[in-house]
């Protein structure tokens, strides 16, 4: 063996340990990403499920007061439906034309009038109209 080949040895030997080196330096890189990735993934796990359980809490609270609006609805239309003709000619005030009680029942609608929808607005309203009758 010439001193020639021992080097050409010597030499590929130190690349291949260089390259080598490099490759495990480029693994570990790689692995912290990975890591960093995962931790990232999992808050954004936890998050998601908060913000799930959160709007579940939601739905299931405008719900509950969406049945307690549809019942205190019904409850009123039972009252007005009981009423004798007399008491509603009784509540009649003179002069006051009934634009001017449409709008005062609106106000308890928030898309009334604005040309949106609302689910509401399919529900008995004659529970606002129930109140201003009461009032006066």
């Amino acid at each position: 063996m010439t001193q020639a080949d021992s080097e050409a040895r010597r030499s590929a030997a130190e690349n291949r340990s260089r390259l080598t080196n490099e490759v495990k330096k480029k693994i570990k890189r790689i692995e912290a990403k990975v890591k960093t990735l995962t931790e990232e993934n999992q808050a954004l796990l936890e998050k998601q499920a908060a913000t799930n359980t959160s709007i579940g809490d939601y739905i299931s609270e405008m719900s509950t007061m969406l049945s307690s609006a549809e019942l205190e609805s019904a409850l009123a239309l039972e009252q007005v439906d009981t009423d004798s003709e007399e008491d509603y000619e009784g509540r009649i005030i003179p002069g006051r034309h009934l634009e001017e009680i449409e709008s005062e029942a609106d106000e308890g609608r928030p898309h009334a009038g604005t040309g949106g929808s609302s689910k509401l607005r399919s529900r008995p309203q004659n529970s606002n109209l129930a109140t201003i009758y009461q009032q006066q």
